[in-house]
């Protein structure tokens, strides 16, 4: 119940929710939105133009006509599971921090201490949670149900 092996295999699949939600890989950025659910700003007119050219050094040419916050791509692959243990896991981008916390003050914030998970990665957590503390209580029953006891009066 709750040990390292469930949170490396939740924590493989929170941090996919994670990335489709603040990047969204597979619509090519266009259906990506922040840590709070709200669809990102656009980009000011100068640094909108020159992204939708696709032409900007490493662009990763599938975002182009997004305001999600990617350009090269390596932001939104560096996030990942780096450390899973009894009592949980850790995931993000170790080497990418300094770009998260400059995506933060330009208004496109994807992580907050008080906000980690997107709601809709959350539920996902908490319902994978949910079915393996309630699978554990069931084994746990079983055992108990099957063990005689014999009082003696």
């Amino acid at each position: 119940m709750l040990d390292a092996k469930f949170w490396a295999t939740t924590g493989i699949d929170i941090v996919a929710c994670y990335r489709r939600h603040i990047f969204d890989p597979g619509g090519g950025g266009k259906g990506a939105k922040d840590i709070n659910g709200v669809p990102y700003k656009k980009y000011s007119q100068e640094y909108g133009s020159t992204k939708k050219t696709g032409k900007m050094f490493r662009q990763a040419s599938a975002f182009k006509d997004s305001t999600a916050p990617v350009l090269s791509s390596d932001l939104a692959r560096d996030f990942k599971i780096f450390k899973s243990h009894s009592t949980g896991f850790g995931f993000g981008a170790v080497a990418q921090k300094g770009k998260v916390k400059q995506l933060a003050k330009m208004g496109r914030v994807i992580y907050t201490d008080q906000k980690p998970l997107p709601d809709k990665c959350n539920k996902l957590l908490m319902k994978e949670l949910d079915k393996d503390v309630k699978g554990a209580f069931k084994k746990i029953r079983k055992k108990i149900r099957r063990k005689k006891i014999n009082i003696k009066v």
